[in-house]
């Protein structure tokens, strides 16, 4: 189902305004455009951006055929992430940790919990570091394994690894993880040493606007098809990205053939 206004309305009514989903194209290329800003007072409220609205559809397509019974997320800033796959999945025990060390990011932990009660989810916000912290949070807030994860703290490559580590211990056998900003903060190696630990490669979803990457070890076919939605054609990605290139050159020729004719006619009058 769609979650955006109910998204919207949960911080509003904390006092807040949102922006998300704004095209980088139309504020002079500003990538950060995209996501999702909370402002209070006229001033962004967190360091830490929210998910993309774009990226909030791609959790709904993700969980609209496939609903998992527990989901665990590092990096919580001010809850949007938590309480999308809180709302599109409100059977399932959802835990979010932050480190806290973000402006606001303490306030963030105690409004994802508010709002949780309000709406009446089994989602908990918790303060705490990956990777050292994670194993305590498993053993107090959950009795099984992860079947979702969404990893969004720290973006570094050896970050990035350290919360996969912490995590796979805990994993169900057909989890998925997903990862936010893959692309955006270049954590390809990341990924690649990921691949080696998991024994399968991430897959990059281009249809997301920071570059997700997905490890998916399971079979189910809608979470499948959605992964390949959001993944992107890759011919069309290759034409894509010659374009800038053929634009320049398109430019120079037309400025060529104008100059030529013009100067084919000055010469022709001086004649």
């Amino acid at each position: 189902m769609p979650i955006i206004n109910k998204l919207h309305e949960l911080y509003e009514g904390l006092g807040f305004s949102v922006s998300s989903g704004l095209s980088p194209s139309h504020l002079d290329g500003c990538i950060e455009a995209p996501f999702t800003w909370l402002l209070k007072d006229g001033e962004s409220f967190t360091n830490g951006l929210g998910i993309s609205m774009k990226e909030v559809y791609f959790l709904e397509c993700l969980f609209d055929g496939w609903q998992p019974k527990t989901g665990f997320l590092i990096g919580n800033s001010f809850g949007w992430s938590a309480l999308a796959v809180g709302l599109l999945n409100p059977k399932a025990r959802i835990v979010a940790i932050d480190a806290g060390f973000d402006a606001n990011s303490l306030t963030g932990l105690e409004m994802t919990n508010t709002l949780a009660r309000q709406e009446g989810l089994n989602l908990t916000a918790v303060q705490a570091v990956s990777p050292d912290g994670v194993a305590g949070v498993m053993a107090d807030q959950f009795d099984g394994p992860i079947e979702f994860c969404f990893i969004d703290g720290l973006h570094t490559n050896e970050q990035v690894v350290k919360d996969f580590k912490a995590v796979q211990p805990y994993l169900a056998a057909d989890a998925l993880v997903l990862f936010h900003d893959v692309v955006m903060w270049n954590m390809n190696p990341g990924m690649a040493e990921i691949a080696r630990l998991a024994g399968a490669s991430p897959e990059l979803l281009y249809g997301t606007c920071s570059g997700m990457a997905a490890l998916y070890f399971g079979d189910d076919p809608a979470v499948r098809r959605t992964l390949a939605t959001f993944h992107g054609n890759a011919r069309a990605r290759e034409i894509m990205q010659a374009m800038p290139h053929q634009r320049r050159f398109r430019h120079f020729y037309r400025w060529k053939r104008s100059f030529n004719k013009r100067f084919g006619r000055d010469k022709a009058r001086s004649a």
